[in-house]
């Protein structure tokens, strides 16, 4: 066996000696060990910088992230970095450290809750982290399959950037919690009273464990709720405290401000809510619905003028789609048409193809009568219309407003057809065409659309 090997060896060191770089290599040992190491760079460097590696989770809803060496050794660094700041107090340098991480390595969830728990503990929420917050709860969620002990982390950082209905779907997800002092139970009892479900809030603060009552924090919401659902001396009180809270230096200041702004709302408390929000602002935590919020009390306190005031003065911008729509259908129901379409002309491009966003554009104009910019709005709205029905809905609408308006027969009769085939996002507006389309002559279609819905 060993005279076989030994000849195979000898038959192959033949064959190469007739090669003059394999003659050097064999008599020239510096060389050799410098090729060898030349390979070896280029191994590392290929192995680096090739996405080969998978990192995500194995069985992850979700498509397989591959990232290279290099990438893994980056959000390493760039991970450890961010702990670093934020141990030294730099907020903002640790978040932006921790992004860049997270762009390295998408498919490690480390990453990802460990940029949740950044934003979590921070002082006073920014409202314009509010995109990232959502991102990464949706690709924790994807790559642990939502485990429940994600759910306290995803859905707390959810309700303390405004988005409790978001943070309490997640938490209902996973049965709600139990009776004990589950994590995921106290998260809920926040995100319920944010979403303002004051009695389901109740009945869950009224059955606490003991454990709450020394939560600096939740004793908040539990003032909250008080404050805005018992009558005398106790609701006073509670109300009292509450305010006092407001004052508070840092977190839990920030947190009663947004409480007692959440129960001045329940309460149609306008002093209240203007408190809130001031501070807010102070702490630089206010959202635009923290305004719209105090101009809708004002104005149905009798106060419209000063509600006027205050809403021509904010230069603010909502954050997404459902906030701008809400913000431009304050603007008209406060008679600010104007504002509510120079808001529009500069910001819809923005906001994509939200349905909400181009029905309140559409709704602005035809309350100005401005056909023909309807009839422009309409055509900017079918380029974005192709995959969304309810979009191509409130345009055909919105298109046959204007050729009734402008004694357009020929549009009208193109458009009817088309408008009792569509769909819409909410009953409401379904109603409103059907009235249209009768109005307007169509019975026939106002029929059939009335049939489907």
């Amino acid at each position: 066996m060993e005279k076989t090997i030994r000849k195979r060896r000898t038959r192959l060191s033949r064959r190469l000696s007739k090669f003059r770089f394999f003659r050097v290599l064999n008599k020239d040992r510096g060389f050799a060990v410098v090729f060898l190491l030349l390979l070896a760079v280029v191994g590392l460097v290929v192995g680096g910088t090739l996405r080969w590696w998978s990192s995500s989770p194995a069985g992850h809803a979700g498509p397989v992230i591959r990232i290279s060496g290099l990438d893994w050794l980056q959000a390493w660094s760039l991970r450890r970095s961010a702990q670093q700041l934020a141990r030294e107090g730099k907020y903002d340098e640790a978040l932006y450290t921790w992004r860049a991480a997270v762009a390295r390595n998408l498919g490690d969830p480390e990453l990802h809750r460990g940029i949740l728990r950044h934003l979590h503990e921070a002082l006073v929420p920014d409202p314009a982290h509010v995109v990232i917050v959502e991102a990464s709860v949706q690709w924790l969620a994807r790559l642990t399959r939502t485990n429940r002990t994600e759910i306290p982390l995803m859905a707390g950082v959810l309700e303390r950037y405004t988005r409790p209905e978001s943070g309490l779907a997640w938490a209902d997800a996973q049965g709600g919690g139990s009776g004990v002092d589950d994590p995921v139970l106290r998260v809920r009892a926040r995100c319920l009273l944010g979403a303002g479900q004051w009695e389901a809030f109740g009945r869950v603060w009224q059955g606490r464990p003991p454990g709450w009552d020394g939560d600096p924090e939740l004793v908040l919401y539990g003032e909250a709720w008080r404050s805005a659902t018992e009558e005398g001396a106790k609701g006073r009180e509670a109300g009292e405290r509450l305010r006092a809270a407001v004052n508070d230096s840092g977190r839990r200041g920030a947190v009663a401000a947004r409480l007692l702004l959440y129960s001045a709302e329940k309460r149609s408390s306008v002093e209240d809510a203007q408190t809130a929000v001031a501070r807010l602002v102070q702490l630089h935590g206010d959202t635009t619905m923290d305004h719209v919020r105090v101009w809708t009390l004002l104005a149905a306190a009798g106060r419209g003028e000063e509600a006027r005031r205050l809403a021509r003065e904010y230069r603010g911008t909502p954050l997404d789609a459902a906030g701008a729509a809400r913000f431009v259908g304050t603007l008209l129901d406060l008679g600010l048409s104007r504002e509510a379409l120079d808001f529009l002309e500069a910001k819809i491009q923005g906001y994509g193809g939200s349905v909400e966003v181009w029905r309140a554009y559409f709704d602005a104009l035809i309350k100005e009568a401005r056909w023909s910019e309807l009839r422009r709005a309409c055509a900017s709205a079918r380029l974005l219309s192709g995959r969304q029905e309810s979009l191509t809905g409130e345009v055909l609408f919105a298109e046959l407003r204007a050729a009734v308006a402008a004694g357009r027969r020929g549009d009208g009769e193109r458009v009817a057809p088309e408008l009792a085939l569509s769909t819409f996002a909410t009953p409401a507006r379904m109603v409103a065409a059907v009235s249209t389309l009768r109005e307007s002559g169509y019975v026939e279609q106002a029929w059939s659309l009335l049939q489907r819905g």
